[in-house]
């Protein structure tokens, strides 16, 4: 294990400053920001996921699977708001709070993602009479075929078995792009699987529709 990375995790970035410069070359991935430096003489790989287990879920699976990393520390105040704590006193808390992804207010729910704005992704509307679902001005459609940002092993089924699949970024898939399963789409906080004989489009409004057995 001496000789393996280690992954370290802060959640935000007035805690990810205090662990790592962010002096060397980052690698982009779902999102995330990973930089690699050095910890207690270790080098390790370091990445601000993002408030909630949600996202630091994410960003270990990233961290394991990308960088082989053996083991994955997660470094922040973790409440520790009281000036006459130090290093090393332990806390035993009366109560606690959860903080998954974001937090839900009356007119929606907030949407956190590390070095980002917050933006409202989902509302609850309440109306009575006719509502207009008029779909919202769309993004430039796909003019041209899309390239995958790479391949990936995936188990599909004992049928297919183990396959290389393509992997796209989903933000590169515009309105009236179809394509071909088997192929993984990731996002920044999930990752979405189109099956073998499965076709994937994105609609007028963005949406994404997996058209089962449209491939067969």
């Amino acid at each position: 294990m001496a000789n393996r990375l280690l992954g370290v995790i802060s959640a935000l970035p007035e805690e990810f400053a205090h662990i790592s410069d962010q002096s060397g070359k980052a690698s982009e991935i779902a999102g995330f920001r990973f930089w690699p430096g050095r910890i207690a003489g270790r080098e390790a790989v370091f990445v601000e996921s993002g408030a909630g287990k949600v996202n630091a879920g994410v960003a270990t699976a990233l961290l394991l699977e990308r960088f082989g990393c053996r083991a994955v520390l997660l470094c922040g105040a973790a409440g520790g708001l009281d000036p006459a704590l130090g290093i090393g006193d332990v806390v035993v808390g009366t109560s606690n709070i959860q903080h998954d992804y974001g937090m839900e207010k009356e007119d929606g729910y907030i949407h956190i993602q590390p070095g980002s704005r917050l933006d409202i992704t989902t509302l609850r509307v309440v109306g009575r009479g006719r509502l207009d679902w008029s779909p919202p001005a769309a993004r430039t459609p796909q003019a041209e075929p899309l390239k995958p940002r790479e391949r990936r092993a995936v188990w599909i089924d004992p049928q297919h078995g183990w396959q290389e699949v393509p992997v796209y970024d989903g933000a590169d898939l515009r309105p009236g792009c179809r394509l071909n399963g088997p192929l993984l789409i990731e996002e920044r906080t999930t990752t979405g699987f189109v099956g073998p004989h499965d076709e994937l489009e994105v609609n007028a409004r963005d949406d994404f529709l997996v058209h089962i057995g449209a491939a067969a």
